[in-house]
């Protein structure tokens, strides 16, 4: 039978508190638009759990959530948490169980100039390449959001048809999952880049080539530029349009 309910576990070690709590709220914008197709999504982390005594440590609670859960997220940066590690062997383990859940995926936020990752990271790194298990690593929330929604499509959806991109945004739907110049494959893309800016430089140019224009209407020359650059903008848009959805 089929989960109407997605539990996701999400793991990390203090450093990334801020990306736990920009994730919860992702998901939960996510939610909305996933009970159109009749689900629903739930983040799980130790934050939102109550905190009081049970006659047994608290971390048996966060394990029987993993257990629970149909996709595990662990999010690194530079500390290889013990907490975090250990989370995630209780997920691997569950999988290993029953060969379906929890979906594990591994994430590590970009090292900045100065930034080095700390003996137990290192550690865990070798482990995972040793399991065939790479983590992916992401720049900005945007990406770390969209490369967690596109998996979501793609395991529990119709797959990606329903993403688009309109202005410079990422949608689903009607709802802005992320801005294109925060996703390193477009930032860092030199055609976009140079796309862009001529994009965003033509529109004042036409507009002086109008006045121009107006101001000297017998003259075929200034007529003529004027059409060129309305046609070059016309180009560029399309043009644009196709390398973002690209």
């Amino acid at each position: 039978m089929e989960e109407k309910t997605i539990n996701v576990f999400l793991a990390s070690p203090g450093e990334l508190k801020n990306e736990r709590k920009s994730f919860r709220s992702f998901v939960s914008e996510i939610d909305e638009t996933f009970q159109r197709m009749g689900r629903s999504l739930k983040t799980r982390m130790w934050e939102g759990l109550d905190a009081s005594y049970k006659g047994h440590p608290e971390q048996d609670e966060y394990d029987k959530l993993i257990r629970a859960s149909q996709m595990f997220l662990a999010l690194f940066h530079t500390v290889g948490g013990e907490f975090t590690i250990h989370e995630f062997n209780v997920a691997i383990k569950e999988f290993n169980k029953n060969k379906q859940t929890p979906k594990i995926y591994v994430y590590k936020k970009a090292l900045q100039e100065g930034e080095k990752i700390d003996s137990k990271l290192e550690d865990f790194q070798k482990r995972l390449e040793e399991m065939g298990l790479y983590w992916t690593t992401y720049s900005s929330q945007d990406s770390l959001h969209l490369h967690f929604l596109q998996q979501l499509l793609i395991v529990y959806a119709d797959g990606l048809s329903n993403l688009k991109v309109e202005d410079g945004t990422v949608k689903l739907w009607d709802m802005d999952v992320a801005k294109m110049s925060n996703l390193p494959f477009a930032a860092d893309n030199k055609d976009y880049n140079q796309l862009k800016e001529e994009l965003e430089k033509l529109p004042d140019k036409i507009k002086k080539a109008r006045e121009l224009t107006e101001k000297y209407p017998d003259d075929e020359v200034l007529r003529d530029e004027l059409q060129e650059k309305q046609n070059r903008l016309n180009y560029l848009k399309e043009e644009f349009a196709r390398l973002q959805q690209a």
